[in-house]
């Protein structure tokens, strides 16, 4: 009995660890039951639910291992997208291929864009989600899809001084022992702004109602927001720390699997496949080039790799529109044209206002790290239309075959009927749902209140392509924003409303000058013209791995198989065909798990 005591304790004392090395030789010539292209919030998720049923599982991640990069880790260092190691900063390109002049923020290392964003969470709308059924995708819906995003959280609810100073949460909306780490901050900065803007946006977006949670809507709505961060009270100075997916699968004690290599610094150049188009691999090598090596897999290839470097990935295996892999000498495997369009992104800007000398050090009005603050106002047609609204939705769903011919000729969609499913459905959410068309965000400086905001459900596609022979380049990105009439009115509109704020009654005592770099009477041309001057991607991308019937322009099918091949799927945020009216990550995640559950044969309402 005590020998087999003794023998049982050591064995509890050996605790499985996850690989996690950028040493190649753990992935090279070897073999994983599955192998994950991209080891951003996607794939570390579906990684950590195979790995944990047992699968051995490879990822590969192109950027480095971010566990102890402060600026990313701290929230309140506030570097995480400036880190410009964890950050791809790619090159935004216009119609002909030159440089726009601003960069593209994208995650580049474990944990990906969650590791480098703005760490704001709350739920798309049940309509949203229901579209994606609508459009031929089985088993897609809010029924199937809400009970992952509760799953995946963990809320910490808000104590009575937060609730005082605007914190709320309606509690049967949210999850509670899930890995990610939801919460506000443990202090809630500048109290006196969000009051400010509380009182101020409805009175320029008319009709608009405060709401205790930007989750609980069934359109729009106005509330102080929630994010993936988590108070750490341990070293006794109350860090605030970002709750990444690497923080939330791989890092943790409690998620370590012996069944999980990650292998970071190095990139998937291509998937393998054999002579029935059946992935068989990756080919991979070091993110700053170098020799290319192989890792094969006995079940499946995944790729997890984003928006903006999935497509890529599929080209070079020669997936893809063969008269682009054609330019650059790759043999077209599957001609699947729809790689790398329907593009998607809200095109950002903001309006700002000088705070008065009695306020300027007043620290419950502005913010001298602006994190953690924002009050977020999502707006429907109604609120920023007015009088107008009905006349513009009547135009919007009259013009969908024009917008449709119009993305067609662009490339940035395959085909008029597919272009027209997708316009077709987004239009519907605007007009008959109310879905909200705008985002404004209430924010503050040192010595300046700043607005941001962006259309919410944009037409505008762009493209994203692979632009060279060579394996390690960059893909060309030409994102297009603004490129379609309803994009700019929404626009115009909404950067006029967000700066008229500034001149309502609430900020009166404690605005000098409301400004922007337009003259007063400006034109809205004027606005036009500024707007795309000032625009920036926020960095939703989805849609370029989209998935739809094959007909209507999908890469990927209800089960996320790209069509035209086996055993290779996308499992990241690309598949969704239309943007949305909440950050990403919620649907990411919710997207990983069902796509691990599908994997795996636990989901059968895609069958």
């Amino acid at each position: 009995m005590r020998r087999s005591a003794v023998a049982a304790a050591l064995v509890a004392s050996v605790v499985a660890q996850t690989t996690i090395t950028d040493d190649a030789s753990v992935a090279s010539s070897k073999s994983f039951d599955y192998i994950i292209a991209g080891g951003g919030l996607t794939g570390l998720t579906v990684a950590n639910k195979l790995s944990a049923a047992g699968k051995t599982v490879l990822v590969v991640e192109a950027g480095p291992n971010s566990e102890d990069v402060t600026s990313v880790n701290v929230a309140t260092a506030r570097g995480g997208i400036t880190a410009a190691e964890c950050n791809w900063k790619y090159d935004a390109l216009g119609d002909d291929g030159s440089a726009l002049g601003w960069q593209i923020d994208s995650g580049r290392c474990l944990g990906g864009s969650s590791s480098i964003n703005g760490m704001v969470w709350f739920h798309p709308t049940k309509p949203e989600m229901d579209a994606l059924k609508n459009l031929g995708n089985k088993g897609w819906d809010w029924n199937s899809l809400y009970p992952y995003m509760k799953a995946v959280e963990h809320n910490h609810l808000p104590n009575d001084a937060q609730r005082a100073d605007g914190a709320n949460v309606d509690q049967g909306l949210h999850g509670y022992s899930g890995p990610v780490n939801v919460s506000f901050p443990d202090a809630m900065r500048i109290p006196d702004a969000q009051r400010l803007y509380k009182a101020a946006m409805p009175l320029v977006f008319e009709g608009l109602k405060l709401s205790d949670d930007l989750s609980d809507r069934d359109n729009s709505a106005m509330a102080s927001t929630s994010w993936t961060i988590w108070n750490d009270e341990s070293s006794g100075t109350d860090v605030v720390r970002r709750s990444s997916a690497a923080h939330a699968f791989l890092y943790a004690e409690d998620q370590q699997r012996s069944t999980l290599t990650v292998l970071y610094n190095h990139k998937v150049l291509s998937v393998t496949f054999d002579s029935k188009i059946k992935a068989t691999g990756i080919q991979f090598g070091p993110s700053d080039g170098g020799s290319i090596m192989t890792a094969s897999a006995k079940k499946e290839v995944l790729l997890a790799s984003g928006s903006l470097q999935t497509p890529p990935i599929l080209e070079r295996s020669g997936v893809g529109d063969a008269d682009i892999l054609e330019q650059f000498g790759i043999d077209a495997l599957v001609d699947l044209p729809a790689v790398g369009r329907n593009l998607q992104d809200q095109p950002g800007t903001g309006a700002s206002a000088l705070v008065n000398d009695a306020n300027a050090t007043n620290t419950e009005l502005i913010d001298n790290i602006n994190l953690f603050a924002p009050v977020i106002s999502l707006v429907n047609m109604d609120e920023l239309f007015g009088s107008n609204s009905s006349a513009k939705g009547a135009a919007l769903t009259k013009s969908i075959n024009a917008k449709a011919q119009a993305a067609v000729d662009a490339g940035t969609m395959v085909s008029k009927k597919s272009a027209q499913a997708v316009f077709g459905a987004q239009a519907n959410l605007i007009v008959r749902n109310k879905m909200p068309i705008a985002e404004v965000v209430g924010e503050s400086y040192p010595s300046v209140m700043t607005s941001v905001f962006w259309p919410l459900l944009p037409f505008s596609r762009g493209h994203v392509h692979i632009a060279s022979s060579d394996p390690f380049a960059s893909p060309a990105i030409t994102p297009r924003l603004l490129s379609d009439d309803f994009d700019v009115s929404v626009a115009i509109s909404v950067a006029k409303k967000a700066q008229s704020m500034f001149t309502t009654e609430p900020f009166a005592p404690v605005i000098s000058t409301a400004y922007v770099d337009l003259p007063e009477g400006a034109s809205d041309d004027d606005w036009e013209a500024w707007y795309k001057k000032t625009a920036y991607a926020a960095s939703h991308w989805l849609g370029s791995s989209s998935m739809l019937p094959r007909e209507y322009g999908g890469v990927v099918n209800n089960k996320l198989q790209v069509y035209g091949t086996k055993n290779l799927r996308v499992i990241d945020a690309s598949i969704l065909p239309m943007p949305i009216t909440s950050h990403t990550m919620p649907a990411a995640y919710a997207i990983a798990q069902k796509a691990a559950d599908i994997i795996l044969g636990k989901d059968k309402s895609v069958n």
